[in-house]
């Protein structure tokens, strides 16, 4: 049994980056071989041999030696590995390109081995942002496109590398290039409904740092237009879970559940958001009641500040303060939905009356 650290691990290593997570690739064993020598290892997944031991991966490998296995992969900048030694061992071409900052593919072949690589090869490109796309490589993505195989690809490995790109430093070229190598289809084909999927991604880039916040960025243009006119609530209560597009793609990529919830927050607030000041009282009470109840104000009205450059937080948190502070008279509480109408009420003419006096 041979053990050798492979893959994106040995390239941010010789890229002087950090290394988040260790990879390996095991030569020569069987599963119960494996387990001898880790007998704590936890197996992930379904069909591979895949396993997890103290917080890293370990994948049984078919192949017979180590160059077999790198000749497998998707790109050649992944095609490199270490034994334990600390010798390395790369496939011809690979060095020249982690020197030169290309990605190309290995071979074609192994991007219909496993259709998932294209997205792979989306999310990489969002992070290494200094290299250059070779044109093989998005001429392989548009052949992958082009037949079915990637119907078969799981939910949750798309979803995964959809998540890891919005950690990216430049999370908005995952969006470009899943475009440009028409792959918007099967699994993003909520997509099509952005008015401008550039002026959505360069929003992304914008917001890179924070995971969550480039997602909702994504999310925030979802059906704009069809919600043209209608008021906070009935965007709320008649569209937000049954015809949420954010919900809907989350959902279907089995993002976490924050994800879900913030992305749709972001679909069905950021356009009322974005008009704050203007808003009638009573809809700026609903407004910032319903962000404050979901977790996500703080989120909506940065995307407001950064996308549309409009910074209203000052007077959101201000009025939100207020609006806190408004109590229900004895009188009127405990009457249920009408205790709750009177407290808006309340909250709309304290509101009011604050405005006027500015």
């Amino acid at each position: 049994m041979k053990i050798y650290l492979v893959g994106g691990s040995v390239r941010d290593e010789l890229l002087g980056s950090t290394v988040q997570d260790k990879d390996y690739v095991v030569i020569g064993a069987r599963e119960k071989d494996f387990l001898e020598s880790f007998p704590q290892a936890k197996k992930v997944g379904g069909d591979k041999p895949v396993y997890i031991y103290r917080g890293s991966e370990y994948t049984l490998s078919e192949q017979e030696d180590v160059y077999q296995d790198l000749w497998s992969r998707d790109l050649t900048i992944n095609s490199l590995a270490k034994n334990q030694q600390g010798e390395l061992f790369s496939i011809k071409g690979a060095l020249d390109d982690l020197q030169n900052k290309v990605l190309r593919p290995v071979q074609d072949k192994n991007f219909f081995d496993d259709g998932l690589r294209v997205y792979r090869a989306a999310r990489i490109a969002a992070c290494l942002t200094d290299f250059k796309v070779h044109e093989s490589l998005f001429s392989v993505m548009r052949q992958v496109g082009a037949s079915n195989i990637l119907q078969e690809v799981s939910a949750e490995r798309v979803g995964q590398e959809l998540k890891k790109a919005c950690s990216c430093t430049m999370p908005g070229r995952f969006l470009r290039m899943i475009r440009q190598t028409d792959l918007l289809s099967p699994w993003f084909e909520e997509l099509h409904s952005l008015s401008s999927l550039e002026q959505t991604a360069s929003l992304m880039d914008k917001l890179a740092g924070d995971p969550l916040l480039v997602w909702m960025g994504l999310c925030q243009d979802f059906a704009k237009d069809s919600r043209k006119g209608m008021g906070v609530v009935d965007a709320r209560q008649k569209r937000e879970q049954k015809n949420s597009l954010a919900g809907n793609l989350g959902i279907k990529l089995r993002l976490p559940k924050k994800f879900i919830q913030g992305g749709t927050a972001a679909e069905y607030y950021s356009s009322r958001a974005e008009e704050y000041p203007e808003l009638p009282s009573t809809e700026k009470v609903d407004l910032l009641m319903d962000l404050h109840k979901k977790g996500f104000l703080q989120q909506i009205f940065e995307l407001v500040r950064i996308g549309r450059d409009k910074d209203f937080s000052d007077r959101m948190n201000r009025d939100l303060k207020e609006i806190m502070g408004v109590r229900l008279p004895e009188k009127d509480q405990g009457l249920g939905a009408r205790s709750g109408e009177k407290l808006k009420q309340m909250r709309s003419a304290h509101l009011e009356k604050l405005y006027d006096r500015e």
